[in-house]
């Protein structure tokens, strides 16, 4: 772990062996400033990935050491080694960066990790909890190692494995029994790959897999998602690590809400899904629809704020009646209607009548109002007709189908009828 701690020292300030060479004022302080803005950046760090290591079988039927020796008495009677004191065998693992020809020594780039004592000169260790998927207890003695990997894992590696005997009687950390060296190439997943040596003092079968770290994914385990359902966004994450928007939810951080089908995609707007709110000036169901002037009578919009009037219709609020003839009629007596101004008129009278609407009449007898030769009587407010027989109505201009015979009025006999015009 030393070893590991060390090299970190040496990748967070590479020129620090030109400053221990050279010794220079100037290194120097470039060296004191970068260490006081690693003391004040966090130094939280998220592992992409771990690289797992399982001892799977080993065996040393002599109990040797590399050197020849015993790991621990030497036995009698023939014996080379006691098989009573055997070999207290545990592993240590060093993953550095690949290297064509492995170097046992150095430091260990992506780092280290040790088992507990695993047994004496052979054992396997199936049947210690793994299962296919592998995965056992995590008391040390089980034979894994976890080392986790901070950065973009590389693929190619370089791993040192040493196969080491516990002594108790020394300080030394272990003495060593193998080493084995390889360097290769692990894709990130969830399947193994098993490696066997046969050294000149042990036989060793041991497996190999690098597995991204929850919410990873990628060839390098570099590429982060973590599903969330928040004000952050709305998605889950697909095998490759791609966010997968929730229902009702859209965009790169599925954060855009999809609103209600037909809604305006520029004067409406939603925050959840299926909300259809609209911008200021737009009004409807769809946010289609503008909002006319505050006041506006008969008139339309096609911008916000508009007051477009209809036909017939003006001012400023289409509050002022530009037909006022043709809409309200007001002349009377057969007089033509003029419109002189908005929500104004004039009418022009027939002879004998009078006044604004010609409602008064003066001769009304004069234009001749009576019909089918009707008699028409004067008197000082109105006139009045006397119809001949077969005709009624104010004018006489109505058959009395009272003697009708397909729709027109039959010769009868009688005296006509007179109809006054109030």
């Amino acid at each position: 772990m030393e070893s590991t701690r060390a090299h970190r020292i040496t990748l967070m300030d590479p020129g620090s062996r030109g400053v221990k060479t050279r010794r220079t004022h100037l290194h120097l302080q470039r060296a004191v400033i970068v260490l006081a803005v690693l003391m004040v950046q966090p130094q939280a760090v998220c592992a992409a990935g771990v690289f797992e290591l399982q001892i799977l079988h080993f065996q040393n039927p002599h109990g040797f050491l590399q050197t020849g020796d015993c790991c621990d008495l030497q036995a009698s009677g023939g014996q080379r080694c006691s098989a009573r004191d055997q070999c207290d065998t545990f592993f240590h693992a060093c993953l550095k960066e690949y290297q064509a020809r492995v170097v046992s020594t150095g430091p260990c780039t992506f780092g280290s990790g040790t088992t507990g004592i695993l047994g004496g000169n052979s054992q396997s260790l199936w049947h210690r909890g793994y299962d296919a998927g592998g995965g056992g207890v995590e008391d040390g003695t089980n034979g894994d190692i976890s080392i986790s990997f901070k950065y973009a894992w590389p693929k190619s590696f370089s791993l040192v494995l040493e196969a080491l005997d516990h002594d108790n009687d020394t300080t030394e950390p272990g003495q060593l029994i193998e080493r084995v060296l390889l360097s290769s190439m692990l894709n990130p997943g969830e399947q193994w790959q098993t490696y066997r040596h046969h050294g000149r003092t042990l036989s060793l079968e041991y497996r190999l897999r690098f597995r991204c770290d929850s919410n990873y994914y990628g060839p390098f385990c570099n590429k982060f998602c973590r599903a969330r359902d928040d004000f952050f966004g709305h998605f889950s994450c697909d095998q490759s690590g791609s966010k997968v928007c929730m229902e009702g939810w859209t965009g790169p951080e599925c954060k855009e809400a999809v609103c209600r089908q037909g809604c305006h995609q520029a004067h409406g707007f939603c925050t959840v899904p299926g909300e259809c709110k609209c911008h200021y000036g737009w009004t409807g169901p769809l946010c289609d629809q503008c909002v006319t002037f505050p006041g506006c009578v008969y008139g339309s919009c096609t911008e916000p704020w508009q007051c477009v009037c209809d036909v017939n219709w003006g001012g400023l609020l289409c509050d002022k009646d530009l037909n006022y003839c043709g809409t309200h009629q007001p002349c009377k007596n057969g007089g033509t209607c003029i419109n002189t101004e908005p929500n104004e008129y004039q009418c022009e009278c027939q002879e004998g009548f009078r006044g604004r609407s010609c409602d008064i009449v003066e001769h009304a007898c004069l234009s001749s109002p009576c019909a089918n030769g009707a008699t028409c009587v004067e008197d000082p407010n109105n006139f009045s007709c006397i119809c001949p027989k077969d005709w009624t109505g104010n004018t006489c201009s109505d058959g009395d189908c009272r003697f009708c015979t397909h729709g027109e009025p039959e010769p009868s006999e009688g005296k006509g009828e007179s109809f006054k015009i109030v």
